[in-house]
């Protein structure tokens, strides 16, 4: 028995008063976000623990940040415990910023143990951190070919697309669709891919898609809707309401002139082979620099004809100016040259009277030769 008890106290004396710096551990308790973005601020905790039989005494914990941390502004590299239980354990807590050009990924944070005095023999701790960005796309502009949208065309749609998020977009591709069947796309045009968008970056792409000739002139509701991965591979969606204006435009042309003698008038039928009305229409005939007068239509419909009235006071060569307002309330003009030429009816008159007179010359010249012959 002697020899035992001397091997007990052997083991006793051999063991230390106070826990070993070895002995301490330190776990991550909680990343409040997780996982958190580039650029933001993050709260963690730690757990500091005595895996040992003893108490351990006068523990320093020191923060050791690196980049893509910043610790924030107010908080202490440095936490100290006077006792930590045997088998036992406390926390700390820090409050950190992540850099804004941070990739995304997981990243150790490191801690520095000491025993007693901050000098000397230290342990050392890492936790991970994890880090993830979020892509976030918008719609900055979107532009058409023809700028003017009439029924019956194809037209080029070119949105742009940008990511201000803080992760990467992967393989987006852009789906165009409608509840209308005004909208058609042309075989593939109604999707583009355009692949990955990394934060910050901006693309454009096309759709191609028929306007139908039955469209009416207003704003046409689409959805244009974003599919990709995040940089955790999982899907993502977002959608945009988009609007695409049918306006047509005016296209009016001069027909035909006509002179009307007997309300002396000139009369000049017009009309509009575009896809879009004409309001407010103030047209304008100036015949060698001077105004012949001014008439007014209130509304020319596409592919519709109306007839134009000025009075007949002059010949010669001008202008018919034609002003309207537009489909999109813009005030238009477009000018034709006319050229006025008739025979006024006193003219007329003279020439038929000549006519007369000398169809009696000749009969009394007929019956003077051959008349008297038979006599």
């Amino acid at each position: 028995m002697r020899w035992l008890t001397a091997l007990i106290t052997l083991f006793v004396l051999a063991v230390p008063v106070y826990g070993a710096v070895s002995d301490i551990s330190i776990i991550l308790a909680s990343q409040n976000p997780y996982p958190v973005e580039p650029g933001e601020t993050v709260d963690i905790e730690i757990q500091v623990q005595n895996n040992g039989y003893r108490s351990a005494e006068n523990v320093f914990v020191v923060i050791d940040v690196s980049d893509p941390f910043v610790l924030v502004a107010g908080e202490d590299t440095v936490k100290s415990f006077n006792s930590i239980s045997p088998m036992g354990s406390v926390t700390a807590t820090y409050k950190l910023r992540v850099k804004d050009n941070t990739v995304s990924g997981d990243y150790d944070l490191k801690f520095k143990i000491y025993m007693g005095s901050m000098t000397g023999v230290y342990k050392t701790e890492t936790v991970t951190i994890s880090v993830r960005g979020e892509p976030r796309l918008i719609l900055t502009g979107i532009d058409t070919i023809p700028a003017n949208i009439e029924p019956g065309r194809t037209i080029q749609i070119l949105p742009k697309i940008k990511n201000i998020g803080t992760g990467a977009a992967k393989n987006v591709q852009f789906i165009l669709t409608s509840d209308t069947d005004v909208i058609v796309p042309v075989l593939s045009g109604g999707t583009a891919y355009i692949g990955d968008m990394l934060p910050g970056e901006e693309k454009s792409f096309e759709l191609v898609v028929n306007i139908d000739t039955s469209a009416e002139y207003k704003t046409y509701q689409a959805t244009l809707q974003a599919v990709y991965k995040d940089e955790s591979n999982t899907d993502r969606e977002e959608s945009f309401i988009i609007g695409i204006p049918v306006t047509g435009k005016v296209l009016i042309e001069l027909i035909n002139t006509e002179i009307d003698l007997e309300r002396n008038l000139v009369k000049f039928e017009i009309a509009n082979v575009g896809t879009a009305d004409a309001k407010s229409i103030e047209s304008t005939l100036v015949i060698g620099n001077k105004t012949v007068g001014v008439d007014y239509v209130s509304q020319l419909k596409a592919s519709k004809k109306t007839t134009l009235s000025f009075p007949l006071v002059e010949r010669g060569s001008g202008e018919l100016t034609i002003e309207y307002i537009g489909p999109g309330l813009e005030r238009a003009s477009v000018t034709k040259t006319v050229v006025i030429s008739y025979q006024s009816g006193k003219g007329s008159d003279i020439t038929a009277v000549i006519v007369v007179i000398v169809a009696v010359v000749c009969v009394y010249i007929l019956w003077k030769k051959f008349g008297k012959k038979r006599k």
